[in-house]
């Protein structure tokens, strides 16, 4: 996890969130995750490792799992994605049951529809922060824009660059997260 060089306690969540916005960057840290995962249950589950390595170690790498599957759940609501973890979500559960002691774990099972307008307004609404919210927005409407962009190519390429320069506007910040949330709400 070499994209997390500082202590995870003091870490921003909304900073971390950030760092992962680039789809390559968050897939590689979704593999590293994995493999972070598969390590620690076999490691936890070694006799060995529990001779050699002192409590504060154990009790820290547990911490980092469990902030870690906090900013995986954060991040895949926020930027909408789509993960096939099924076949690591066993070994997961196994590890969060069996060694970690965290708060309610949510799976995730669907994307809410944008033209839900209640239900997606609740689950923006439910979303922490100004851009995490505008995040949120975003992405489910370029998933909306790519899957029917066939129907009515014309419409869609406008509003598709028309929510592109509203992202570049935000991360060039020539406008605010509160501006960034009010134009992606329209």
């Amino acid at each position: 996890m070499g994209y997390f060089q500082n202590s995870l306690k003091q870490a921003d969540a909304e900073a971390y969130q950030l760092l992962l916005k680039d789809e390559a960057i968050r897939a590689l840290f979704y593999d590293k995750l994995a493999a972070f995962a598969k390590g620690l249950k076999l490691a936890l589950s070694s006799i060995q490792f529990h001779k050699e390595a002192d409590e504060k170690t154990i009790n820290r790498y547990k911490e980092d799992f469990t902030m870690f599957l906090k900013l995986r759940l954060a991040v895949v609501e926020r930027y909408s994605d789509v993960i096939d973890y099924k076949q690591y979500e066993g070994q997961i559960q196994k590890l969060i049951d069996t060694h970690i002691t965290t708060e309610k774990v949510e799976t995730i099972t669907e994307l809410v529809n944008i033209f839900d307008k209640d239900r997606f307004q609740q689950e923006v609404e439910n979303t922490t922060g100004k851009a995490a919210k505008a995040d949120k927005i975003a992405s489910r409407t370029s998933k909306h824009i790519s899957e029917k962009m066939d129907e009515d190519p014309a419409f869609y390429k406008k509003f598709s660059q028309m929510l592109k320069d509203t992202i570049a506007d935000y991360e060039a910040k020539r406008i605010s997260e509160a501006q960034y949330l009010i134009k992606c709400r329209k």
